[in-house]
């Protein structure tokens, strides 16, 4: 393709890449992004990080993905969104890492995004469930004061 002087847009890596991931093939995406990336012919966007982030996680890979978006940041520049630490925190939460997520929902607090309640809510069901009960009710906490500073914030006066 390249030698041809053809080069993908983002829209088509990101196709590529969801196509590949349906077949397990994730591996093969980050591949042949990294490799386009060297070269220079692929400059990635936050969304094409976010699918990745997504297809590593349904493939269960989840601290891959937390190791690739700690990659994105540094090597690439390109700056992690709500929904990339959404897709972590789920992704762990379904693999059964919570601890895991919560540092990873406190990362995203640090950074001054403002998760949706989904984010929260399956950490605090895993907490739960692995007896770290004091944890959930402290994210719940933090959960309702978010809302209701969403709320005070958007309610017209």
């Amino acid at each position: 393709m390249h030698k041809r002087g053809f080069f993908p847009s983002l829209p088509m890596y990101e196709a590529k890449a969801e196509a590949l991931s349906k077949k397990g093939r994730v591996c093969e995406v980050i591949k042949v992004i990294e490799e386009d990336i060297k070269e220079g012919t692929c400059v990635p966007s936050v969304r094409l990080y976010n699918t990745i982030l997504k297809c590593l996680c349904d493939a269960g890979d989840s601290v891959l993905a937390v190791g690739y978006l700690k990659k994105m940041t540094k090597q690439v520049g390109c700056v992690a969104n709500k929904e990339s630490y959404s897709i972590l925190v789920n992704g762990l939460c379904k693999d059964g890492k919570y601890v895991k997520a919560s540092r990873v929902l406190e990362e995203i607090l640090i950074k001054s995004h403002r998760p949706g309640a989904e984010t929260y809510n399956g950490l605090i069901k895993g907490l739960c469930l692995i007896g770290r009960q004091y944890e959930a009710v402290m994210w719940l906490e933090e959960m309702y004061e978010l809302i209701i500073t969403i709320f005070v914030l958007s309610f017209p006066s």
